[in-house]
């Protein structure tokens, strides 16, 4: 973000403090267009021409789906390249693949193109046979990325966003099957030790890291950049009071029980993945510290500040603190007052009855509608975060083990 955003306006930050050299956008959102080779074909701005709006939805796994909404028929096709800017922002909130083009010709009335974020060439392109022996992840993740993504797709490899925990896989056999399925096979292995994302950023580029801690505090009810109107959040899961845990063979090891007397009876078989039987206890406990929990989930809907917006992703933390006060009241004390909410000989106030939420939920998915009405984000929020050092957090899913066949 630049200075200039805030003391030199217009166009490119003109003014004593200005001097701004980066995209600048007056309206909600600009749209760049790429051709697959490389070169840039044209930009489009919300007001400032026939697109009228647009709609994209950024998740876990990066950017993910958008829709473009024109009054005429533009030239953009199957295959071209998108990238998203929002208002001022100097970065990309968006990059992905037009694969649906209206027709030339058609009497619409509005002319929609639509596609997919880059990780949709992880559907398309094919692993071909590999087999790799006593390599790690990442070494794994590099071999697919430069012989079989890379040079078939837009998707650009920076090491720096590539940072999987150090496990070796014994074997790791690809037989002919989608990228993506060899990638969701190595992200569950990786999360038997922790919490990792895989996907295609908004700049494009793959990234296969621990999920991050930041976060973005909002309140409700207030006013300012930070603030949303509601919060109803419902707790969506119930908890699991006892873990049956098997081997990986097969074999009954151990059963874990939750200390909490509260929870209801709810019980769930687990199999540990490939370690030693004094490894399987740490494991267990720690799944167990997730799944004895009520986890909570809310759909909030946030303004997108038209400075400067926040670029809130498919990632993160978001904390919401509600202490709206509630639609009825008591009054404390007596008519002249009594107590801490009307002491002293003119009192009599209505003392506040209620619940304050404070909670902290790690974001899901968030969708962007922008267009000449509106600038505004949905954001869906899923289960507290855990931290436990040391200890695997995977959640309920199939755990597969270190040695691994995938395809036919």
């Amino acid at each position: 973000m630049s200075a200039s955003t805030y003391y030199g306006r217009p166009e490119y930050g003109r003014g004593f403090y200005g001097g701004r050299a980066s995209i600048y956008s007056p309206v909600g959102a600009t749209i760049q267009v790429i051709d697959r080779f490389g070169a840039v074909k044209a930009w489009f701005q919300i007001g400032m021409g026939n697109l009228m709006g647009l709609q994209f939805t950024a998740d876990e796994a990066g950017s993910r789906d958008f829709m473009l909404f024109f009054a005429t028929y533009v030239n953009i096709i199957k295959t071209d390249i998108i990238k998203i800017y929002i208002f001022d922002h100097d970065d990309p909130f968006f990059t992905g693949v037009v694969r649906s083009a209206p027709v030339r010709g058609s009497t619409a009335q509005e002319y929609t193109y639509s596609g997919f974020g880059l990780i949709d060439f992880l559907d398309r392109i094919n692993t071909e046979s590999q087999a790799y022996v006593a390599q790690t992840i990442e070494e794994i993740i590099y071999d697919l990325l430069d012989t079989r993504v890379v040079p078939n797709s837009q998707i650009i490899k920076n090491p720096v966003k590539i940072v999987p925990p150090a496990v070796t896989v014994a074997n790791f056999n690809l037989n002919y099957v989608a990228c993506k399925e060899a990638f969701d096979n190595l992200l569950s292995i990786a999360n038997a030790g922790g919490d990792y994302l895989y996907g295609v950023d908004e700049f494009g580029e793959f990234f296969f890291r621990e999920r991050s801690t930041d976060v973005v505090t909002l309140t409700v009810g207030t006013s300012g950049r930070n603030s949303i109107e509601e919060y109803q959040p419902e707790d969506s899961v119930e908890a699991k009071s006892r873990l049956y845990v098997l081997k990986k063979d097969g074999t009954f090891y151990n059963t874990y029980s939750t200390s909490d007397g509260a929870i209801d009876i709810n019980e769930i078989k687990l199999t540990a993945p490939d370690i030693a039987d004094a490894d399987i206890d740490d494991w267990a406990e720690g799944q167990l510290a997730v799944l004895e929990r009520n986890t909570r989930e809310a759909s909030i809907n946030w303004k997108v500040e038209t400075i400067a917006p926040t670029k809130l992703l498919g990632d993160g933390e978001v904390r919401i603190i509600c202490n709206r006060p509630p639609t009825t009241k008591t009054v404390a004390g007596t008519a002249y007052g009594a107590g801490a909410y009307g002491a002293g000989p003119y009192g009599g106030a209505a003392a506040y009855t209620g619940y304050s939420l404070d909670d902290t939920l790690i974001v899901k998915e968030v969708q962007y509608t922008i267009n000449d009405k509106q600038a505004a984000r949905q954001i869906q929020l899923g289960a507290v975060p855990v931290s436990l050092p040391g200890e695997i957090i995977k959640l309920n899913k199939e755990i597969k083990a270190l040695e691994i066949s995938v395809g036919v």
